[in-house]
């Protein structure tokens, strides 16, 4: 019973934060995706209703614009957010729908790990804060937790549904999606998963090959922006200020003037990341260390602010080598699902995918199940 309760307590912290502060603010990510939204519910077409460069504004309000179709976001969240969709911009509600998601994954974290690592999911800050933000990781987390889950039950073609909607939601499981049906001969499992959650992602690939006329798997955001500001040097500590950072870079710059559409500039900004790492890989690895770095012991934004800036900085370094020393102590009771996302996911995090701390909370659900677990996964005989 304290694993479901652990839950609740974690959504009654997560509306606590809603209510305590101001309504956000639609800008930068979260604009686009309420702007995809409300072309989707109203105009029942994926576009920013204009053509959309690299950075630029969109249109929030349907009608007047430019019905110009794009592939630079992932769906799901977008289809979501439509959903909530009544007279007015649903703020509040998408909100709330991200508390109970982020509240969801507590709970299946407390089920697969026990009720202290949902307690301490519950309440980690970067976590907390991701889940009454209007961006799309409380979806991710909670779809592909469950896809863990059902995939440690054995339930293969169900994990590979969630896996494929999780890659809808959010690309950071694509490559490994990729080449999973080549692992068929390892582990049976992994072709059925991978084929499956293909099979999911076909329709919207048929989409963009057809309505765009270009092979786009689901999404090109981020696609190149990621390889170009991975190779960035971040200092911890930055916060939320990494994007001033960015935005100083002279060849960026360069980029963004050219004022090219969102998915030529994402390929722009590819060849000119892979020239930096191919001509200077060791100040690469530097680079790409202090970034991953700042996932877990930088606690960003809201949470470095006054009298609680050192607090927050003890508690994101404390907290974080925990963690870690937990799982790496515990990794070899953790369920297979658990190490095989954990692996792929810190794949695609390695090479790219630093810029903003807020990638990094999906990874803290499955530490923290590997953490925590008391006994050995065998794939048998399992009860959760």
């Amino acid at each position: 019973m304290a694993k479901y309760w652990v839950a609740v307590l974690a959504l009654v912290v997560r509306l606590v934060v809603i209510v305590a502060e101001p309504s956000p603010v639609l800008e930068a990510n979260s604009k686009e995706y309420f702007s995809l939204a409300s072309h989707l519910r109203f105009e029942r077409a994926f576009s920013y209703g204009v053509v959309h460069t690299w950075g630029g504004d969109v249109r929030l309000a349907p009608g007047g614009g430019d019905l110009h179709l794009t592939s630079d976001r992932a769906p799901l969240y977008p289809l979501l957010i439509a959903s909530l969709w009544g007279a007015d911009v649903p703020v509040r509600r998408v909100q709330v729908v991200n508390a109970l998601l982020g509240s969801g994954s507590v709970g299946l974290v407390s089920l697969m790990g026990g009720p202290w690592a949902g307690l301490a999911m519950a309440f980690w800050p970067r976590v907390v804060a991701g889940d009454v933000d209007l961006l799309s990781e409380p979806l991710f987390t909670f779809v592909l937790l469950l896809a863990v889950y059902l995939w440690v039950k054995h339930r293969f073609v169900g994990a590979g549904v969630l896996i494929g909607l999780a890659v809808l939601t959010r690309l950071t499981l694509l490559p490994w999606l990729l080449v999973s049906p080549l692992l068929v001969l390892k582990r049976r499992e992994l072709g059925v998963i991978g084929v499956t959650a293909l099979l999911v992602i076909a329709p919207w690939t048929l989409r963009n090959a057809i309505q765009l006329h270009r092979f786009v798997p689901v999404a090109t955001a981020g696609s190149g922006a990621n390889v170009f500001l991975g190779t960035m040097k971040v200092p911890l500590w930055s916060g939320a200020n990494s994007w001033e950072i960015f935005s100083k870079d002279l060849e960026g710059q360069r980029i963004l003037a050219e004022g090219r559409e969102d998915y030529e500039t994402e390929a722009l900004m590819r060849v000119a990341g892979v020239k930096r790492i191919w001509g200077n890989p060791f100040q690469w690895l530097i680079n790409r260390s202090l970034q991953l770095v700042r996932f877990f012991v930088d606690p960003g934004g809201l949470y470095v602010r006054g009298v609680l800036r050192w607090p927050m900085k003890i508690f994101a370094i404390g907290s974080s080598l925990v963690l870690l020393v937990g799982f790496i102590a515990r990794i070899r009771r953790a369920p297979f699902p658990v190490l095989a996302v954990w692996c792929a996911m810190v794949a695609v995090y390695v090479p790219t995918y630093a810029i903003e701390m807020r990638f990094g909370a999906p990874l803290v659900p499955l530490m923290l199940i590997g953490a925590f677990r008391s006994h050995s996964s065998t794939g048998r005989g399992e009860s959760m």
